[in-house]
């Protein structure tokens, strides 16, 4: 009986340590990144300028182009109404959504390996790793679908396997080919779960979680399909993923950034060293309970992460991929360490050390640390966190203080003057990938197209320029004289040289510039005193 009592005493202060260490994990890595994430740069807001239509009535897909991130997009917007339409919110969303995905890595590499410091290990790799702020949906949706994954091989039932494929269409929602990484991963487990089962048995099961997932996400492909239809949705994803398609097989004794090419090799070599342990082990008979078709199913979802995600410029896209290599990393390490053998322990070793190594280098983790006030004077003085905590916010709250953007520092001016003279139903047209202009002048942007080229098909201008024509689009904003930007619209071009005449032409750094073209068409009701401009409500000045 006392042996007993021991037992489950122990089990009760594991499962209360594993607790504190998730909870931890997600506390820590919530405020890190708060504090040491920079300035928004113009990529994050994309997603956030379309939350922000949805602020003004409009949905994805059935009133602007939408490429594939509808969760992501309602997931600002919801943050936005709750907290307030400032970049405080958008921050304190993206901070809360990596904090979440470092404590499902901890759960995750805690449960695998039994080792609360190998899943400590994990999360300080992840969060030195430091993906972009608009990449946390590729953090958050692998870290949750591993953790369904996991869940289900644990106590494979349909119960669990309804979660994972639940888990699927999330990940799929936020971005389709997060659901295609997932999913793959899920299949493989769906069919894996039953050791003693038969081929039949394992397609079928694999085929129930397809049905299953495929189902939940239907009415959004139903949704998609009524309102513009699949065949064009498609083909202007697939545009769009062509334009942005750089992935490089760097050499990685080449001079120059070589730690950024060793990560990559690195990365795809993980699932291949797992999955050739898990054939050996397999093959000897050691069918490790679930956590064998658990590695084969990580492993699965490593490799169409790593193919999907990594591209050029490695600096910024490997740590997109960061949570399959730290599970994978922290097990294979972990049995090395197990293992006592030299010939495993000395090679893992230096693999996983030089690996962390060079993450910390390509994020530049002293930079970001000091931009997060974590300096010497931090560290002695712990009472003044909560005064970086209120700089931080302070800046957020500022309109301008959280974009570095080159044209919006160059278009405040011009901003503050659509404050005086135009209403929050005027839109404004944007001819470039100058998404951060529209959210902050705080206007909907106009014709449903707010990313050049994801507008770029004849059916799609067609379709900006008939919503163009039932819209108040005083303005319209063309970045490098237009030629550049707009040499790919010509349907668009043709309607806007009609219409619009050259307001003003603004340099941004003397090579680059933008050009504000206004209605030509639209009778203005007064003249704005600072400018000289036209007034298109009462309340300008005159």
């Amino acid at each position: 009986m006392t042996a007993l009592a021991g037992v489950i005493a122990e089990e009760r202060w594991r499962g209360v340590s594993v607790a504190l260490l998730v909870i931890l994990s997600g506390a820590l890595t919530a405020s890190f990144r708060f504090l040491g994430t920079p300035e928004f740069n113009n990529d994050h807001f994309v997603h956030l300028t379309a939350a922000q239509q949805v602020l003004f009535g409009e949905w994805p897909t059935r009133d602007f182009i939408d490429i594939g991130r509808p969760l992501q997009i309602m997931a600002s917007a919801a943050a936005q109404r709750l907290i307030g339409h400032n970049l405080f919110a958008e921050a304190l969303l993206v901070s809360a959504a990596f904090g979440i995905a470092a404590a499902l890595t901890a759960a995750i590499v805690s449960t695998l390996t039994g080792s609360p410091l190998v899943a400590v290990g994990a999360v300080v790799v992840e969060v030195v790793a430091f993906p972009r702020t608009y990449s946390y949906p590729k953090v958050l949706a692998i870290a949750a679908g591993l953790w369904l994954i996991g869940a289900f091989l644990r106590r494979p039932g349909v119960p669990r396997q309804i979660m994972m494929a639940a888990g699927v269409a999330i990940a799929f929602l936020f971005r389709h080919d997060l659901g295609l990484f997932v999913g793959v991963g899920g299949l493989v487990a769906s069919m894996l779960a039953a050791p003693a089962a038969s081929w039949r048995e394992r397609c079928r099961s694999g085929v129930t979680f397809a049905c299953i997932a495929i189902a939940i996400v239907a009415p959004y492909l139903l949704y998609v399909h009524v309102n513009g239809g699949l065949w064009n949705y498609l083909v202007t994803a697939l545009e769009q993923n062509q334009s942005e398609a750089g992935y490089v097989w760097p050499n990685p004794f080449a001079e120059g950034d070589a730690w950024d090419a060793q990560l990559l090799y690195a990365f795809h070599l993980l699932p291949v060293v797992t999955l050739s342990v898990c054939a050996i082990d397999w093959k000897r008979g050691r069918y490790d309970d679930w956590r064998t078709p658990f590695l084969i199913s990580v492993a699965c979802v490593a490799v169409g992460v790593n193919c999907g995600l990594i591209r050029d410029v490695l600096r910024t896209r490997i740590p997109d991929a960061i949570v399959p290599a730290v599970v994978l990393g922290s097990w294979l390490g972990h049995r090395a360490w197990v293992s006592r053998r030299r010939c495993y322990l000395i090679p893992a070793t230096v693999v996983l050390i030089g690996a962390g190594l060079a993450l910390a280098d390509a994020a530049n983790v002293g930079e970001i640390a000091n931009r997060a006030g974590l300096d010497a004077e931090i560290w002695s003085q712990p009472r003044l966190l909560p005064v970086r905590f209120a700089e931080r916010s302070a800046q957020l709250h500022d309109r301008f203080g959280g974009s570095p953007s080159r044209a919006a520092a160059v278009l405040r001016s011009f901003v503050q003057y659509l404050d005086r003279c135009t209403a929050e139903d005027h839109r404004l047209f944007l001819g470039g990938v100058i998404p951060e202009v529209a959210y902050l002048a705080r206007r909907p942007f106009a014709g449903g197209g707010y990313e050049h080229y994801n507008f770029s098909s004849p059916a799609n201008q067609h379709r900006v320029i008939e919503r163009l024509r039932g819209q108040l689009v005083p303005f319209a904003l063309i970045p490098s004289g237009g030629d550049t930007e707009l040499a790919d619209l010509p349907i668009v071009a043709d309607y806007l040289h009609e219409r619009y005449v050259l307001l003003a032409d603004l340099s941004i750094d003397g090579n680059e510039h933008i050009q504000i073209l206004v209605d030509n068409d639209l009778p203005p009701i007064s003249r704005d005193a600072e400018t000289g401009w036209p007034c298109f409500k009462g309340g300008g000045r005159v």
